[in-house]
């Protein structure tokens, strides 16, 4: 079986190298793609081009589909090799494995399934996001203003906010930037593809990652209807899988701390959460930052090497 793994980075360069070292170091054979920010403070570290086998430069940014096209072109190129991966998991600069990988890639090998993505109805009122937000989010084209708000223009625009629930036509969001959207109809879902959510990092097969590319090819429409969404990439592969005939998993096998999460993002894992992430089901864990405590790197390079 062949993995690829897909890291998609915007900053701390020698993480990102330490990453693709502990991959290459557990799985020699996998094809390894760096997909960086191009509009980065930081560059790729120069030695991570010896390790990976290739260094895509692309637009980032967060909330619009900026990672979703990175993401894209990234298997754009892995079908341009001569045998495509069985399986493409998908990872950021800051996650780690937590298990070594060969029990990882042994586990997509057998399972009955096509992809590992959590995933869930995401205009159902009851699903964990409530009521409004999957309709704020996909119901709605949006136009950025700019891309990032400063502290004050939050704390005087914050009262606008309520005409997002007085009426249905227009929505306003400051989460990644300030962008005003108008409502879409008809929007692009309907009974046989519903509007899914859940966590962009997961695991396809070559089977799902065909699906995905084939959809992009036939449904014009539909990517471009995403591409002026907010947060699109919490619900672009979810909706294009979890109706296909693709057998999705509902699990991304991560480890995540969001208690006290600023902006959506999980905290920094340290040594003290060491045992509660390798004791549980998860594959890979989110964040990690060396320079806040790089310990728990280290024991868990300790295990991986085991």
């Amino acid at each position: 079986m062949s993995t690829a793994y897909l890291i998609q980075t915007y900053h701390l360069p020698e993480q990102a190298l330490r990453l693709a070292t502990t991959i290459r170091a557990g799985s020699p054979d996998a094809v390894i793609v760096v997909s960086h920010d191009r509009d980065a403070a930081t560059g790729v570290h120069p030695g991570l081009g010896d390790v990976a086998d290739t260094v895509m430069m692309g637009r980032g940014g967060r909330g619009d589909f900026a990672t979703i096209e990175r993401y894209l072109s990234c298997l754009d190129w892995l079908g341009d090799l001569d045998r495509r991966p069985d399986w493409v998991v998908n990872i950021t600069g800051q996650d780690y494995p937590v298990r070594p990988l060969a029990d990882i890639e042994a586990e997509m090998a057998s399972a009955n399934a096509g992809a590992f993505l959590e995933f869930f109805p995401a205009m159902d009122p009851f699903c964990r996001w409530g009521r409004h937000e999957a309709r704020d989010r996909y119901l709605f084209r949006y136009k950025w203003l700019r891309r990032s708000v400063p502290a004050r223009w939050q704390k005087a625009l914050r009262p606008v906010l309520v005409i997002n629930r007085v009426q249905p036509y227009v929505r306003m969001t400051m989460a990644y930037g300030l962008a005003i959207g108008r409502r879409v109809r008809p929007a692009p879902f309907d009974r046989d593809l519903a509007c899914y959510g859940g966590s962009f990092y997961g695991a396809l097969s070559g089977g799902a990652t065909q699906v995905v590319t084939s959809m992009v090819a036939e449904r014009p429409e539909l990517v471009e209807h995403f591409r002026h969404t907010v947060v699109p990439e919490e619900a672009f592969l979810q909706t294009l899988l979890a109706g296909s005939e693709i057998a999705v998993r509902n699990t991304s096998r991560r480890f995540y701390d969001f208690r006290g999460s600023v902006a959506g993002s999980p905290k920094v894992l340290t040594d003290a959460d060491f045992d509660r992430v390798v004791t549980s089901d998860a594959w890979f864990a989110r964040k990690f930052d060396p320079n806040v405590d790089a310990a728990v790197l280290d024991r868990l390079d300790a295990l991986l090497l085991e």
